[in-house]
């Protein structure tokens, strides 16, 4: 509604010359008060986006509450919220999950997944916080019409939902990374999610998406800044910049890359218990293997 009344006065400055001055104090007016606004966590949200994570870090020693489990993608599914505890010293592997919504490649999701001894499986994910009735718009994003949150899922949630509901390819990529720098990113998302839920961030399509999440907190982790890369503005392209920094490790051509990590087949074959994220992995093993 802002947006559009500053679109409005600009208009009126453009076209009646003679009342510019009015046209400026109208602009500026909508302008300051688009400032102003504040995100907060008081809205009436959609239900698998009504809980935050609530995190507890005592060293090694993770406990999360709130683990969104909504999988009523499934004939007998539900929604859930779990509470979960994770050993950090099990950690040793991170999943990079990218989601193409559309022929062209750009329009994308992207989430991070981690793996806990073969035995537990945290996904997590930066998105809109989404309110009953509300469509996400890239454009409406650029303008605090969206609050961010940070989604720890299970796996089957997360993948699931993409792969079983939404029928969107899912390309899932073992990330080239030593044990102490895939405790590191974990480490930093958490309380990541701890400051949000401290205070509340508002979502931008350039600034703050799901990319530019996973970009700024390997940044921390590696400790070191790297240019603003178009490609972040564009998701489905992000994997490219993993070839290009060395985090995912290809021979292949991309387009060959992205059709040897395609998880579609092997998700949808099995859906039981740990068994079905050891076998959408399957492909890494034999990938890795060769």
């Amino acid at each position: 509604m802002l947006f559009t009344l500053a679109c409005f006065s600009f208009l009126y400055i453009t076209y009646y010359k003679r009342k510019r001055v009015l046209g400026w104090v109208l602009f500026t007016f909508v302008l300051n008060l688009w400032f102003l606004q504040q995100p907060t966590h008081d809205r009436d949200w959609v239900d698998y986006q009504e809980k935050l994570p609530l995190v507890t870090i005592n060293e090694n020693h993770i406990h999360i509450q709130n683990v969104r489990h909504d999988l009523r993608y499934l004939t007998d599914g539900k929604l859930e919220w779990l509470h979960e505890s994770y050993n950090l010293n099990q950690l040793n592997e991170v999943h990079f999950a990218l989601v193409t919504f559309t022929e062209w490649q750009g329009l994308a999701h992207l989430f991070l997944s981690f793996n806990f001894n073969d035995e537990k499986f945290l996904s997590i994910s930066g998105e809109i916080r989404r309110e009953k009735d509300e469509n996400y718009s890239p454009f409406k994003g650029l303008f605090r019409n969206y609050e961010k949150m940070i989604v720890l899922g299970t796996e089957k949630d997360l993948i699931g939902l993409r792969i079983f509901q939404h029928k969107d390819p899912v390309n899932f990529y073992p990330l080239n990374m030593s044990n102490d720098n895939s405790k590191a990113l974990l480490l930093s998302l958490l309380k990541d999610c701890q400051s949000i839920q401290q205070s509340p961030r508002f979502y931008n399509t350039l600034t703050q998406n799901c990319a530019t999440l996973i970009k700024n907190h390997l940044e921390k982790v590696y400790q070191e800044k790297h240019p603003f890369d178009l490609r972040l503005i564009f998701p489905g392209f992000a994997d490219e910049i993993g070839v290009d920094h060395k985090l995912i490790k290809t021979n292949n051509s991309i387009d060959q890359m992205r059709k040897s990590f395609l998880i579609n087949d092997l998700a949808e074959t099995h859906l039981s218990g740990n068994a079905w994220s050891l076998k959408i992995r399957q492909l890494s093993f034999t990938l890795r293997e060769n």
